[in-house]
């Protein structure tokens, strides 16, 4: 297969592995991943090119990573492949800043914030046609109560995420990790 494109990986994670792993199987090739820092599998990994940028998860270290990466390759297209919330986010909010040879299949920021945050994600799409198992948003907070009987109904096991992923990602607190 014929390629005239590049492909960049951003992130570190066990996500970023698998989608290393099959670019390697399908280009016989070592693919490129920027991150903050290398984590987990691709910190040993040898079908990967890992480039560490600390700043990364700012927009001006992000700006700035993609902008020295692209003008360092001479593919006229650079597939940009982001693997958490906080990537994605950075990658549409800051499109218009970047080198115009990226190109991505992200939504709209408005798309993005209907999709990546719980509770409007459910509002959305409650009632659509979607497979959605049943959901309860427990509302943090001081005088927040927990809605016992709502708990009840749900299905063992449950799956406790974060309502908004990116928010709950930018406040550090000791036993997060």
């Amino acid at each position: 297969m014929e390629k005239n494109f590049n492909v960049l990986i951003l992130g570190s994670d066990f996500n970023a592995y698998y989608m290393a792993r099959c670019y390697h199987e399908l280009y016989k090739e070592k693919v490129n991943i920027i991150a903050k820092r290398a984590i987990g599998v691709v910190s040993y990994s040898k079908i990967v090119n890992f480039k560490e940028v600390p700043d990364f998860e700012t927009k001006e270290g992000f700006i700035r990573a993609l902008n020295e990466y692209a003008s360092q390759r001479k593919e006229e297209i650079i597939l940009l492949i982001g693997t958490s919330d906080e990537l994605v986010r950075l990658i549409i909010e800051n499109q218009e800043q970047i080198d115009k040879k990226y190109v991505h299949n992200y939504p709209s920021l408005e798309i993005l914030n209907q999709v990546l945050v719980k509770d409007t994600f459910y509002q959305t799409f409650e009632g659509s046609e979607l497979d959605i198992p049943k959901t309860y948003i427990y509302p943090c907070g001081q005088n927040a109560k927990l809605d016992e009987k709502r708990v009840e109904e749900l299905m063992y096991p449950l799956i406790v995420k974060p309502g908004n992923n990116i928010e709950y990602h930018s406040h550090k607190f000791e036993g997060m990790y």
